[in-house]
């Protein structure tokens, strides 16, 4: 899975982009939801858990051939 995030500084995209990268969406759900808890201590965890949380949402959407809504 790739990712990006807007930040401020390029060292917190690079810690976020290592939460996602290399992890499946779906499959590994919780330990993506996991890491985040334990390891992202800003003040933006919850609205990357639920940026997160949307973009499973899309996913799925996609998958059964629904039109994706932009998010993000």
């Amino acid at each position: 899975m790739a990712c990006d995030a807007a930040t401020t500084l390029s060292v917190t995209n690079e810690f976020i982009r290592s939460l996602f990268v290399g992890k499946n969406i779906q499959d590994d759900s919780d330990i993506i939801r996991q890491e985040i808890e334990d390891r992202y201590f800003g003040s933006s965890q919850k609205a990357i858990l639920v940026a997160y949380k949307d973009v499973q949402k899309q996913f799925v959407n996609i998958q059964q051939g629904r039109q994706a809504k932009n998010v993000i």
